[in-house]
């Protein structure tokens, strides 16, 4: 019986060729992945930039007392409400004040925040902040409350 021994070899091109086509595939399955990973990325609003000051009105005689406006912490912002909902849920579940405030963005997306407490200092909103970041391990901004 006779034997034959096959030797395979390449030229200097096909492998120029398998280096660049690996190279090109690597490339598309990084930017698929880029690309799915932008779309499942969760929702960040931008906080609105605080106005100039304008000038101040004359003083009247009797002016109304100020209104006290309530600060909360904000701990999520979703679009979508099923989501902002059950993190309320999970929320309750450890014995927050949390709900969920609606929030249309000035280009008209609807966001859904989650918010926890009521408070009527900054300071008190901040200490409250901070607990949440050591205890529940989340990260909250002080914002005005949307209830």
């Amino acid at each position: 019986m006779k034997h034959s021994m096959v030797t395979f070899r390449l030229h200097r091109t096909a492998v120029i060729f398998i280096i660049i086509g690996s190279l090109l595939a690597a490339l598309l399955i990084f930017a698929a992945g880029y690309v799915l990973a932008m779309r499942r990325r969760p929702v960040v609003a931008a906080v609105p930039a605080v106005a100039a000051s304008a000038p101040a009105p004359p003083v009247a005689a009797a002016q109304p007392a100020p209104k006290v406006e309530m600060l909360a912490v904000r701990v999520g912002i979703f679009d979508s409400e099923d989501d902002a909902k059950t993190l309320a849920q999970q929320l309750a579940a450890r014995k927050l004040d949390a709900v969920v405030v609606p929030l249309t963005t000035s280009g008209g997306v609807k966001l859904f925040t989650v918010e926890v407490g009521q408070y009527l200092t900054r300071a008190a909103a901040a200490a409250a902040a901070s607990a949440l970041a050591d205890d529940e391990h989340l990260q909250g901004a002080v914002v005005p409350s949307g209830r």
